[in-house]
């Protein structure tokens, strides 16, 4: 499923469900699907296809398949939704771990679970989430769905720094940490842009006062229910754990010493300085996986992986020469082989044909240069809501 804020006309801003044809993709997902109906050869070529005429879209649940790469995809939200609808980000799953559950970002209704059917691939009930139990508003932008429970989504609140735990069957919430209790939070501050490891025992998050300032950044571990990392710095303007719960991704919002990134290692605490430009080529808009990263290049317009290990080097997965499209890329599905990118033209750039434009496309990780076109989804942002930020599903399925 995508942001399709700019879609048609008459049905902007809605939220659609894209099933991927796995069977095209063997290594992705092992059950594969067998969905797709339009040209297989067309998946993985170079060719520039121009986009025809926009259909006219069904109601929330309805289906269409893109005219040229066969893929089939639902709609979720409609006008009866209000405007303003769609994903989260790329970085943060919509689907929950067996991929039942959807959460979906509604402005003006309130964001919502949606129960949905992965093997008939039909949308049911929609419900509002429900406020915290101290009546304070959960922040569901950065909410992170379990990888192994599927009625779990862990959440934080406005009102104070503290990290909770959603049912989603029982509509109950229940506080995982308390970080006010911990030395270094006052009254008023509280967290944001969260990130999670693959097993769930190792959180991140930027740490904000009760003026919305960054005041540094915090690692927590569940398990051993302790804060393992909090610091003091205005820096930052996100950081991400990895899949491996190892390494934090420290991304500046001015140059520190020239490095535009830094990888912590929460396990020596060595901290490595990534500079824009040869030789680093600092990481860009991207994803975590198990001990890696595949971010934008944006002195080079292309993606780059690298071990976090040894962060200074970097293989070359997909670039696009001398045109310049915008990005986001997703690497939540527990198969780290894949990512799904989705390419966008802003204000006016890139809304002329080219290869990959206004298209979602998952791109091997491994530097072979393999790709499989999925989509041709329409969006010709205008604002950061309309950007679309596909994401997708732990088990490789879907993408939101």
């Amino acid at each position: 499923m995508f942001s399709a804020s700019r879609f048609a006309p008459s049905f902007s801003r809605g939220l659609l469900l894209l099933l991927l044809t796995l069977a095209a993709f063997p290594g992705l997902d092992g059950r594969g699907s067998a969905r797709a109906q339009g040209s297989s050869t067309r998946l993985n070529d170079f060719g520039v296809y121009v986009e025809p005429p926009l259909p006219a879209l069904p109601a929330a649940g309805g289906k269409l398949r893109d005219p040229y790469f066969g893929t089939e995809f639902m709609r979720v939200t409609d006008e009866r939704d209000g405007a303003q609808n769609g994903t989260f980000y790329s970085q943060w799953p919509t689907l929950n771990a067996d991929s039942t559950r959807l959460l979906v970002h509604r402005y003006y209704a309130g964001d919502a679970v949606c129960d949905f059917d992965p093997n008939a691939f039909t949308l049911g009930q929609c419900q509002p989430l429900p406020r915290l139990p101290n009546n304070e508003s959960p922040i569901f932008e950065g909410a992170i769905w379990s990888p192994s429970d599927p009625e779990a989504l862990y959440v934080l609140g406005w009102q104070g720094p503290r990290l909770w735990r959603y049912n989603a069957r029982t509509k109950t919430y229940s506080v995982v940490h308390d970080f006010s209790k911990d030395a270094g939070f006052t009254p008023g501050d509280y967290l944001w842009q969260m990130s999670m490891s693959g097993d769930e025992e190792t959180f991140a998050f930027t740490h904000k006062n009760g003026s919305y300032q960054t005041i540094g950044y915090t690692a927590y571990r569940r398990t051993a229910d302790r804060v393992i990392v909090d610091a003091r710095s205005t820096i930052e303007d996100e950081v991400r754990v990895d899949k491996s719960g190892r390494y934090l991704l420290l991304y500046l919002s001015v140059l520190d010493n020239g490095n535009e990134c830094y990888v912590l290692d929460l396990e020596t605490g060595r901290k490595e300085g990534l500079k824009p430009g040869a030789p680093d080529y600092a990481p860009g808009h991207g994803d975590v996986g198990m001990g890696t990263t595949v971010a934008w290049d944006n002195d080079e317009n292309r993606f780059l992986k690298r071990d976090l290990a040894n962060p200074h080097q970097t293989t070359p997965v997909i670039g696009m020469g001398r045109d310049w499209m915008n990005q986001h890329l997703s690497l939540l599905s527990r198969d780290d082989a894949w990512a799904l990118v989705s390419f966008f033209s802003y204000r006016g750039q890139g809304v002329a044909p080219g290869l990959f434009h206004d298209e979602l496309v998952l791109v091997k990780t491994d530097g072979s240069g393999q790709f499989r076109r999925l989509l041709q989804h329409r969006s010709k942002a205008q604002d950061y809501w309309a950007m679309p930020r596909a994401n997708i599903s732990y088990d490789g399925r879907f993408a939101a």
